[in-house]
């Protein structure tokens, strides 16, 4: 008689752990880093050298401008895969 009862104590303890332990697996990554492309490094500010004209002084100025946007471009890029791709794994849409 103890030994149905251990046994039939076990069964429930084994079922109920069962029922504990998810929806079967682990959540798949797409891509689990972004695209190269996004993570290069930002150009650097231009080299200024000696006497410079404004139109040495404003190219310059133009180059870093340029260089600024797209790093931008680039670092929203990457907080936008991020947000996708953790939003992915949630099971939710970005906003």
């Amino acid at each position: 008689m103890l030994r149905a009862l251990t046994t039939a104590g076990f069964a429930l303890m084994l079922g109920a752990c069962s029922a504990s332990t998810g929806s079967g697996g682990l959540p798949q990554l797409r891509h689990a880093a972004p695209p190269g492309e996004l993570t290069r490094p930002c150009a650097p500010p231009a080299r200024l050298s000696g006497v410079l004209s404004a139109g040495a002084v404003e190219r310059g100025w133009a180059q870093d401008r340029a260089a600024l946007a797209d790093c931008g471009a680039r670092q929203a890029a990457v907080v936008r895969f991020y947000a996708e791709r953790d939003a992915g794994l949630a099971g939710e849409r970005p906003d």
